[in-house]
């Protein structure tokens, strides 16, 4: 009954299967992404500034809401991936990374991200899907909250990134699922 649950949540949210031992591949950091530690500001949606023809390619992404997302550990030492965006996509794919195990404490400024804008949505695991989307040129991050456990709110942040010539910038919330 759990794992049906939990799969049509996974379903639901676009990351596959969150049973917590479910690791996604992780890409490597983006060095032109930066992060802070900070208070989260920004709405909870996907806002979208850029040419009309960049602005038709994300669709729906642009206006997405972001409140209630769950996010997957990766292969990382610690680290955590989530996908913004309709089920049908495009989506804004988000890895962060920590080269060591803090426990349970708020690593918010201690985190590396990198992310990546994914057009087609296919049939496979979404997060997985990182190396055949494109990478966002630049990015700044600003996390609230970022601990690695299940069952609370483990990742708040807000961010900015250029993809093409196209500002993308929102914020997001998002858990594990126990």
């Amino acid at each position: 009954m759990v794992r049906g649950t939990l799969g049509v949540l996974c379903a639901t949210l676009l990351t596959g299967c969150l049973i917590p031992d479910d690791d996604v591949p992780a890409p490597p950091a983006n060095p032109a992404i930066s992060n802070v530690v900070g208070s989260v500001t920004l709405p909870k949606r996907i806002e979208c500034d850029g040419p009309a023809e960049e602005l038709a390619l994300l669709g729906k992404l642009c206006g997405a809401e972001t409140a209630l997302v769950a996010w997957m550990g990766t292969d990382a030492e610690k680290g955590m991936a989530t996908a913004l965006g309709p089920p049908e996509g495009p989506v804004l794919l988000l890895y962060n990374r920590l080269d060591r195990d803090p426990g349970r404490a708020n690593v918010a400024g201690e985190v590396k991200y990198s992310a990546y804008v994914l057009l087609s949505v296919g049939s496979d695991d979404v997060l997985r899907s990182w190396s055949r989307a494109e990478p966002v040129s630049s990015g700044q991050v600003t996390s609230e909250f970022v601990r690695f456990q299940a069952c609370s709110a483990g990742w708040s942040a807000e961010g900015t990134f250029t993809w093409r010539s196209t500002t993308l910038r929102g914020s997001w919330g998002a858990s594990r699922p126990c």
